[in-house]
């Protein structure tokens, strides 16, 4: 499962289709957003050797998303680094696939590497350059069906007890009357 507001380029799905082209088996890439230029996506679908295991979703609000995802396995966040920020940034998909009890498949960039070694057993990464190793990294978590389930479980346990708004707002509003008290003397 893969989401956005809008479903284009540089956002690693063509990776991601080159990779499911390397696989056998009934793996399915489920793709939710709005198409915004339809050559694009005729091309992406055109470049898929099982075009039928690709599925688009029409855009939703915002908070209808986590029902969404928790229907899938894996979670995709294949952040492309073509600008320095795409690297640096946390992707929210990150956050919606924990919350939706998703394994995480995440791109290798700086932001995803350290999040993925600072919470390790929620999922993968992968070298987002390399179409063969989000392939290997597919075809484990497909053959490897405790090792996936363990990932969802370890990783819907991570946003329950400690990556949530609810505790992420207590430190918010803690560090802003620790910087008020530091300001008022």
């Amino acid at each position: 499962f893969w989401f956005s507001q809008n479903i284009g380029p540089n956002r690693g799905l063509e990776n991601i289709v080159e990779a499911m082209n390397l696989l056998d088996g009934d793996i399915s890439l489920h793709l939710l957003g709005n198409i915004l230029d339809p050559n694009y996506f005729q091309k992406l679908i055109a470049s898929a050797r099982h075009p039928e295991r690709i599925q688009v979703l029409d855009a939703v609000a915002p908070n209808e998303i986590f029902a969404i995802a928790s229907g899938f396995d894996v979670g995709i966040a294949a952040e492309v680094p073509y600008a320095k920020n795409r690297t640096l940034c946390l992707t929210n998909k990150i956050f919606t696939y924990l919350l939706a009890g998703n394994c995480i498949l995440a791109s290798d960039t700086d932001a995803q590497r350290t999040f993925m070694a600072q919470y390790p057993g929620i999922g993968l990464l992968y070298k987002y350059d390399s179409v063969e190793d989000l392939a290997g990294k597919i075809e484990k978590l497909n053959n490897d069906r405790e090792l996936l389930n363990s990932y969802k479980a370890n990783a819907l346990k991570l946003a329950e007890k400690e990556i949530n708004w609810e505790l992420e707002s207590e430190k918010l509003v803690s560090t802003i009357k620790t910087v008020l008290e530091e300001k008022m003397g």
